[in-house]
């Protein structure tokens, strides 16, 4: 349907879930996310896979570069969001300092919409594209080695773990 409506599928799939988890099922929301934990591992495979067939090993070192401008501004922005909302928000200090640190992603979502980006860059831009593609790529892989550390880091000394931490 997203597509015979030449609308992005990614962004329709994200609206679905939304409304089936907020309108159509409230309730449904713990069996909807055990369905796609079942299938996810598969799909996230077929996605990382061609990324990686993307991925231009003769653009490494200016790609590493922007891949590191990249990680370093998300994660900045994800800190003083976080920050900035959490005294807006008159949270504790130790959540404030540490919940921007839980919010850094693995990049699933912005590897769908940089392959989408390809599609319409490429034809203007093929160098740019290769540069983008692979500095996005890059990017994740450093944001997936380091999210779990992160995450269990900003956890322990937010102090909301409640029983968390043997988990991580």
């Amino acid at each position: 349907l997203a597509m015979t409506l030449n609308a992005s599928p990614l962004i329709s799939n994200m609206v679905l879930g939304f409304f089936i988890v907020n309108f159509v099922c409230p309730g449904c929301a713990k069996n909807a996310f055990q369905l796609v934990e079942g299938i996810e591992e598969p799909i996230f495979g077929i996605l990382f896979l061609i990324a990686g067939t993307h991925l231009n090993l003769h653009l490494t070192w200016p790609a590493v570069l922007l891949a590191l401008i990249l990680t370093t501004s998300r994660l900045g922005g994800k800190v003083s969001g976080a920050y900035i909302g959490g005294s807006i928000c008159h949270r504790n200090p130790a959540m404030r300092k540490n919940l921007g640190l839980a919010l850094l992603p693995t990049g699933g979502v912005m590897i769908g919409l940089m392959l989408k980006s390809t599609i319409l860059l490429s034809p203007s831009y093929p160098k740019m594209t290769g540069l983008i593609i692979s500095a996005v790529i890059l990017s994740t892989f450093v944001n997936a080695l380091l999210t779990p550390f992160m995450v269990r880091r900003a956890l322990m000394k937010s102090g909301d773990t409640d029983g968390v931490s043997r988990a991580l």
